[in-house]
């Protein structure tokens, strides 16, 4: 009931959807200005991602002891929000029929639903606070994050998982009241009949009906999160990070290894992965670089590798000057 209440609230609120809905009462305590935020986005892409509070601040995973590692306390702004308040109402109606005819049975069977809900959400005067971007940009600049704490090895380690920093929530100013009222009616009828002994004919014929109503109240403290938003981070291998300031752009820098680039086939043909190797700049004049991979072909039961002709660095081939060379000389 009480995300229910935060979803139209933020439905109605924010139309371009950088407030997140508060998914749990639960869960308030943990959203403070500048908590780390764990985005997860949902394999489907029509799904909405997830959201979790680790519980850490952005202080909290810095590495110690770095020079000039002084505490995060940018300027936090307070401001009022909207005063909010409405009736938000569902109904719902089925009706299913079916027949099935044979020549010993004859089946019917007859499904009713109807159902509504009806939620009453009084939240009254809402704040918002918020950090000021720009202190935040600035300390953010010369930072390193502890790359061995367990918050960033566990979101490292999910490539679906985006790390994020808390910097503006809506909270409420009083107590308010949320009230939900469900309503459910269902009735259900089946009509069997049958030949007997292909002579006689039976029937059975069976309903019945079901109805439910609850009415729930719950009390929605005063200082309570009803929605955030945050700013992703785009973290480097070394530790360093930026703000991504433009929404859908962060996560972790990925560092791909030989053996993913072999499989991935980006491997450059004309270079080699020798750590040591020197670039091609500095290779010394008429130094041979191959261009292509060796051909195998096989032929009898047997595997012949087939080299291409080499080139040098005046861009001919020293296959085709040698065997002009050969065809001129006497064997």
């Amino acid at each position: 009931m009480f995300a229910k209440a935060t979803k139209a609230f933020v439905k109605d609120t924010d139309h371009e959807g950088r407030l997140i809905p508060v998914s749990s009462l639960n869960d308030t305590d943990k959203l403070n200005l500048r908590s780390l935020i764990v985005k997860t986005k949902h394999r489907c892409f029509w799904q909405e991602p997830k959201y979790q509070s680790p519980g850490f601040t952005l202080g909290d995973v810095l590495r110690p002891g770095e020079p000039g590692n002084t505490p995060l306390s940018p300027t936090v702004k307070e401001s009022d929000f909207v005063d909010y308040s409405g009736i938000f109402g569902d109904k719902k109606e089925m009706n299913t029929d079916g027949n099935i005819e044979a020549k010993l049975a004859d089946f019917n069977i007859t499904v009713r639903g109807k159902w509504s809900t009806k939620q009453k959400l009084s939240l009254g005067s809402l704040n918002k606070e918020k950090v000021d971007v720009k202190e935040l940009h600035n300390y953010s600049k010369d930072r390193v994050l502890d790359m061995s704490h367990p918050v960033i090895k566990q979101t490292r380690a999910n490539p679906r998982a985006v790390l994020g920093v808390l910097t503006e929530r809506i909270m409420t100013s009083l107590p308010c009241p949320v009230t939900n009222n469900v309503q459910k009616r269902g009735n259900v009828g089946a009509n069997v009949s049958a030949c007997v002994f292909l002579s006689g004919k039976a029937s059975m014929k069976q309903s019945g009906s079901t109805q439910t109503e609850s009415d729930v109240s719950l009390g929605i403290p005063a200082n309570t999160v009803m929605a955030y938003s945050l700013i992703e981070l785009y973290v480097k291998c070394n530790g360093t990070f930026e703000l991504c300031l433009i929404r859908n752009n962060g996560g972790f820098e990925k560092v791909w290894s030989k053996d993913e680039i072999e499989e991935d086939g980006i491997m450059d043909l004309r270079g080699d992965f020798a750590p040591n190797s020197p670039p091609k700049s500095e290779r010394r004049a008429g130094q041979t670089e191959w261009s292509f991979p060796a051909a195998v072909s096989s032929a009898g039961g047997q595997t012949f590798l087939s080299a291409p002709a080499p080139q040098d660095n005046h861009g001919g081939q020293r296959g085709s000057q040698c065997a002009g060379e050969c065809a001129g000389s006497d064997v």
